[in-house]
């Protein structure tokens, strides 16, 4: 019987390791990915990693603030000066006369754009369901790593130990950085 439980719990390991070795390397291109976008995300309040891009548009004449607001698509929107012909804001101007609106917006290469929107995905977009089983898989990697070493080995229990102390910083940084 004894034989048979140990050829069990090896065949167990066995699959565990396996799944851990594939999942791994499957993981290891939206690892890459994901890693860079949140760098990236990381420094989202400064410009780094952003380029100027100028844009002119035909508008309308005579827009009123509110008007002109809606039509461009520039978050956080602050409006500087208004006379009779312009009206000026942050990134740029609005002529009144002529509707002609040019301004300068700080934006992510295409390709960061999009790497930090895969990142953002939000539960109502498709996106989501990919992001989410990539957690799960990055979770099933965290735990199966436990099945890498026999319990009794000083690697494993080493492995219990760092484990340990990534969960306690974990912990101190979410409590007491905010």
């Amino acid at each position: 019987m004894k034989q048979k439980e140990a050829r069990s719990k090896r065949s167990i390991q066995k699959v565990i390791r396996q799944l851990h070795r594939d999942i791994g390397f499957l993981t290891v291109g939206i690892t890459i990915v994901f890693s860079i976008s949140g760098i990236v995300l990381i420094y989202r309040d400064t410009d780094v990693f952003k380029v100027e891009n100028n844009y002119a548009l035909k508008l309308e004449a005579n827009l009123k603030r509110s008007e002109l607001s809606d039509k461009l698509d520039i978050r956080h929107l602050r409006f500087t000066n208004e006379t009779k012909e312009t009206i000026a804001f942050d990134e740029g101007t609005y002529n009144k006369l002529t509707g002609e609106v040019r301004y300068t917006l700080m934006e992510y290469p295409y390709l960061i754009d999009k790497m930090n929107f895969m990142h953002k995905a939000i539960s109502r977009e498709v996106l989501h369901w990919f992001a989410t089983v990539y957690g799960i898989l990055l979770l099933f990697l965290a735990i199966s790593s436990f099945w890498m070493y026999k319990p009794n080995t000083r690697l494993f229990k080493r492995g219990i130990v760092l484990s340990s102390i990534g969960i306690v910083v974990a912990i101190i940084l979410f409590i007491f950085w905010q």
